[in-house]
């Protein structure tokens, strides 16, 4: 808990008497923990992304799994001899780092992480960048295969506050001054909506599926590295796009995707 309340977006620390939780190193491009020579899980260093783990204890009211161990998929997230021979720890699917003060941060689902060819990104890091945009009243970053490879490539969707217009400009000067460049969305597509859980999270599965196809009220931009800026989205743009990305495709491939 951020029981003091003075880092604006932290988790804070475990309380007294939580469960044991721990931060352990995790391969993004794999997909699985990373263990050392011995076997065992490897603790993260200070503010090193990892993977989120806590204590399985039949005697701890809140660390039980009673009744769900026989899940399938529950199954599949507990790892048995993490740290030593007899213990059993949940995998939370949660990517979390841990500051020099000893606060917990939230980084990003698991599953949600982008794999580019120079590194891992978080798709929390380009959303909370948009945010500062007071233009963009809702943001979703995601993933998309590069073609041509087995790598992935940021993209975004933003829904303008209300009447708002959405400056490409605008948008690169805040990407640029906040994002590394694998973090940078290749490609950021304006809607008019997108849409929401019961909860009111955004619901990414749409985005991905369409790939990069949009409507006829859609405005697509690509950011170009090499110029630095943000154009609207057309077939040598997608080609050059995919390019920069470390991928290859034609201009076919775009408009495949917008006839599809």
């Amino acid at each position: 808990a951020n029981a003091s309340g003075k880092k604006l977006g932290a988790l804070g620390r475990p309380l007294p008497g939580a469960t044991d939780m721990a931060i352990v190193r995790y391969d993004f491009d794999r997909g699985e923990l990373i263990k050392d020579a011995r076997g065992w899980l490897v603790p993260t260093k200070e503010n090193e992304w990892g993977m989120m783990i806590s204590r399985v204890d039949s005697t701890h009211p809140s660390a039980t799994l009673a009744g769900y161990a026989q899940d399938p998929d529950t199954a599949k997230r507990i790892v048995r001899g993490a740290f030593e021979a007899d213990d059993v720890w949940f995998l939370t699917g949660d990517i979390l780092r841990r500051d020099d003060d000893g606060d917990y941060w939230y980084v990003d689902r698991a599953s949600d992480m982008i794999r580019t060819v120079t590194g891992p990104v978080a798709t929390t890091e380009i959303e909370d960048a948009l945010y500062d945009l007071p233009e963009v009243g809702l943001a979703v970053a995601y993933a998309l295969r590069v073609p041509g490879t087995s790598w992935q490539m940021p993209v975004a969707a933003v829904v303008p506050q209300g009447d708002a217009r959405l400056d490409p400009g605008a948008i690169l000067d805040v990407i640029e001054r906040q994002l590394p460049l694998r973090a940078r969305p290749r490609i950021i597509r304006v809607r008019s909506q997108i849409a929401l859980t019961d909860g009111y999270r955004p619901i990414k599965a749409p985005l991905i599926e369409a790939g990069i196809r949009g409507s006829s009220t859609e405005k697509r931009f690509w950011y170009d590295s090499d110029r630095h800026r943000y154009e609207e989205l057309d077939p040598s743009g997608y080609v050059e796009a995919v390019r920069q990305a470390g991928g290859s495709a034609s201009e076919l491939d775009l408009e495949e995707e917008a006839a599809s």
